[in-house]
């Protein structure tokens, strides 16, 4: 014997699945700024802790500016960091190639 409540309660859980889904299906296209970010930690073919307290990010920093980016040092450590935790980068291996296709 069923009751209404019961029938109630599945359709809800069924409704709530996409919507996690979703969250993480629709990421909206990195901004510009951030697009060429990605472009340069990818180049450097280091992870980013490591890319960080590695002088080959101070050299970043600087083309990023030539290219028109005014984020400080930090601000762009810290967006890349971001990037990370919502993956959003993609893997990068210390050797000759990098793993992973770029986000959009």
């Amino acid at each position: 014997m069923t009751d209404g409540s019961e029938e109630k309660s599945e359709p809800r859980a069924q409704e709530q699945q996409p919507e996690f889904i979703q969250l993480f299906a629709d990421m909206p296209p990195l901004p510009d700024e951030d697009r060429v970010l990605v472009r340069f930690y990818v180049s450097n073919r280091m992870p980013v802790d490591i890319l960080l307290n590695a002088p080959e990010f101070e050299d970043m920093v600087k083309q990023l500016r030539e290219q028109g980016d005014r984020r400080s040092q930090k601000e762009i450590s810290d967006r890349l960091l971001n990037l990370r935790k919502a993956g959003r980068l993609p893997r990068v291996a210390s050797s000759s190639t990098a793993t992973g296709d770029f986000p959009h």
